[in-house]
């Protein structure tokens, strides 16, 4: 066949194979976040919502946030935002776009190294369709899969160059596209370090399909120390992040311990997930974002995996030399997922379907080339192979059409997860945050309890359970699931600052601000510690020691509205209401809508005799909230008996007291008697005379003194036609 028909051929399933992953994925533009990871990794990670920045630049490759490092993962967020804000499909779409990026990668990398197109597209076919990577794909906090195999398949191509050059002995181009291909490598690492076994992937393209090893019979023994010196900077890069990789999970507690989960156990579990993953490439029903982790496999579970294990490693190795794509598939397979495979647990999940993002290129490859292998010498395999490939690519695709639909929403995914697994306790964490968020606070309750139950040590439904409670203030029960927290999980921050709130709330700001020390022993920068701490003080009326935490709360968070409220209110009750000024107007500034702000301002204003700036805020107030009786009354009796007889209102003032009134019943004395000025500033000396008389009367009835004289004063103010105006 002509080469400019091969290149066309090759051409069209490119095009095909970009515009089916396209067509199949586009639903996600409609997806929102997932509340299990999306959170940690956009929607509330306070470092990528700024967008980029050298703040963040340094952040990310020196911090290892969410037990990994992988800085170019966090990069890739951070542009997200900067581009799209919190646009949750903008961001899925960006993740489509890597995977079908690494569709037609994966498609041009195989046809370059095997020269067979129609194979290579099969293999493309199955990897963009194939409903297990759904989750790669539809999950926004995976940006790493899909990011991490980008690299990944730019680093093989980029390997294949170089061999190409070095055979045509070009010395210039062979060093460039080496260089390229371990700095394409180093940022794969820094995107997902699950890629620690490309060099071994390496090897195994030298055995096939480029052939740069010699074979007899069964085991390669000849030409590897040459490439094993080759790989050297690609396993050093390798060993690097392995170990970056563990001192990040260690450090973030993420790694079970062999004391809670014995190595028995996980060879174990890791022998029925490697048989698992294969069980489900061929039947991808059910699948679920969460497998939890399980201990009931008989022991001829246990045997049957590994003898099926070890018969296929016997005979992919028995058959390398004449089937070498059987060799390189398998191992391809078991190679790429040790790191993930549980022999260091990092996790409760027994499986995860993203694990098999790339190890199951290796099957794929296996599995076609034996397949056209063995069909060669049908008469019609071409047609037959094409039919069945068709079909074949079809159902993976109605399948992962309906898997997908799962991924539109939290509770629509977690749903699912419970419906096709036992026990899954994360679902039904995930589930519970999720309704609680949404205000559905009884089923969230169910579900959180759901998650305890199955779970008494996790911490975050004990935390987010607690926080439910105290906000019904049933503290005795909020309290015992904050402790409970915290014995699960001693450095839990929110849970100390939560107990410190429900010692506040109880009038305990002492044992409050105790908590908010150890909040701080933890997180000695954390903004709502130092808020938390700054509260109980000013509770204690502690208000000069309260001061420097606000400060810090509000270098570490500028926009911590509530903080700038409360150095507001220290500084007011200090007698520093030029200071408390700036303050609450830049807390007004930054919740418009939030009517503490205001209120103190007013109060700021009336100690300065700031009549119209005072009248500006309730004015502000009632626009917030018509009908707050309060700010009614106030504004009322600031117009009434203002001494700036420009500023006093009459008329207004009396609308505005009898809607006051009105809304208590006509029973509050202290609002009758603004009624009372009010009537009297307007003229109508006959109803502020009846109101001060009334107002008398209720006065007496509560066995007040002092009040009562004053009332009788203005009584006789009134009953000499004369309105009463606080003096200048």
């Amino acid at each position: 066949m002509p080469a400019f028909t091969k290149s066309r051929q090759a051409a069209l399933a490119a095009l095909l194979l970009l515009i089916s992953t396209l067509l199949v994925y586009w639903p996600v533009r409609h997806f929102e976040f997932i509340d299990y990871d999306d959170s940690d990794y956009v929607s509330q990670n306070k470092v990528v919502l700024r967008g980029l920045s050298w703040e963040g630049l340094r952040w990310a490759f020196v911090r290892g946030h969410a037990a990994n490092w992988h800085p170019f993962t966090w990069l890739s967020h951070m542009l997200d935002v900067q581009l799209f804000g919190l646009n949750a499909g903008r961001h899925h779409l960006v993740n489509v776009l890597f995977h079908s990026a690494n569709v037609v990668l994966l498609f041009l990398m195989l046809r370059k190294l095997t020269g067979a197109i129609w194979r290579s597209a099969f293999v493309a076919g199955l990897f963009a369709l194939h409903p297990l990577h759904v989750e790669s794909v539809a999950w926004i906090a995976e940006r790493k899969d899909v990011l991490s195999t980008f690299f990944f398949l730019s680093t093989i191509w980029a390997y294949v160059k170089y061999v190409e050059k070095r055979q045509l002995q070009s010395r210039k181009f062979t060093v460039i596209w080496y260089f390229v291909g371990l700095g394409l490598f180093a940022c794969g690492l820094m995107s997902k370090p699950m890629l620690v076994t490309l060099p071994f992937v390496l090897l195994l393209l030298d055995f096939w399909p480029l052939r740069r090893l010699r074979n007899d019979g069964w085991l390669v023994r000849s030409g590897m120390g040459g490439l094993l010196l080759e790989k050297a900077p690609f396993f050093a890069l390798a060993i690097a992040s392995s170990v970056i990789t563990l001192l990040a999970q260690t450090r973030a507690g993420a790694a079970t311990s062999f004391e809670n989960l014995p190595l028995g156990t996980r060879l174990m579990s890791a022998t029925m997930a490697y048989c698992g993953y294969i069980a489900k490439m061929f039947w991808p029903d059910p699948l679920a974002v969460f497998y939890p982790y399980r201990q009931d496999w008989t022991l001829t579970h246990v045997l049957l995996a590994v003898g099926c294990l070890l018969v296929m490693s016997v005979v992919s190795i028995f058959l390398a030399k004449r089937r070498p794509y059987l060799f390189v598939g398998w191992f391809w397979y078991l190679g790429m997922l040790v790191p993930v495979i549980g022999l260091v647990q990092v996790g409760a999940q027994a499986m995860a379907d993203r694990y098999t993002y790339l190890p199951s290129v290796g099957i794929f490859i296996a599995g076609i080339w034996g397949a056209h292998e063995l069909t060669a010498k049908w008469r019609y395999a071409n047609v037959a192979w094409a039919a069945i490939g068709c079909v074949a690519l079809v159902a993976c695709a109605a399948v992962t059409a309906r898997q997908l639909a799962y991924w539109k929403n939290t509770e629509e995914l977690c749903r699912h997860a419970l419906q096709v697994t036992q026990e899954n306790f994360p679902a039904h964490a995930a589930l519970g945050a999720y309704l609680l968020e949404h205000g559905r606070i009884e089923e969230a309750k169910h579900e959180l309890a759901e998650t305890i139950r199955l779970n008494p040590q996790h911490a975050s439904a004990h935390y987010l359970l607690g926080g439910e409670l105290a906000r019904e203030r049933k503290f005795q029960e909020a309290r015992e699931h904050l402790d409970d927290a915290i014995r699960a999980h001693p450095t839990f921050v929110e849970a100390y600052l939560e107990l410190a709130d429900i010692a506040n709330a109880q009038g305990q700001a002492e044992r409050g601000f105790d908590y908010a020390l150890k909040a701080l022993a933890f997180a000695p920068h954390s903004p709502d510690a130092h808020f938390s701490a700054g509260a109980s003080l000013l509770l204690q009326q502690k208000f000069s020691d309260a001061l420097p935490h606000y400060e810090v709360a509000l270098r570490e968070k500028p926009d911590f509205t509530e903080a700038e409220l409360d150095w507001g209110k220290a500084l007011l009750q200090l007698g520093r209401p030029e200071e408390a000024e700036t303050h609450l107007l830049r807390a007004s500034e930054l919740q418009p809508t939030n009517l503490e702000p205001h209120r103190f301002l007013a109060e700021v204003y009336a100690r300065e005799n700031r009549g119209r700036e005072q009248v500006r805020q309730y004015e502000q107030m009632l626009r917030l909230a018509p009908e707050w009786p309060e700010v009614l009354n106030n504004l009322a009796w600031l117009l009434a008996t203002h001494p700036d007889a420009q500023l006093r209102n009459g008329p207004r003032a009396v609308k505005l007291s009898q809607q006051a009134c009105a809304s208590t019943g006509q029973t509050n004395y202290l609002f009758l008697s603004t009624l009372a000025a009010a009537y009297a500033e307007a003229g109508s000396f006959g109803e502020a005379v009846a109101t001060q008389q009334e107002v008398c009367k209720l006065a007496e009835a509560s066995g007040g003194k002092s009040p009562t004289e004053m009332f009788r004063k203005r009584l006789e103010l009134y009953l000499s036609e004369k309105p009463f105006h606080k003096p200048k």
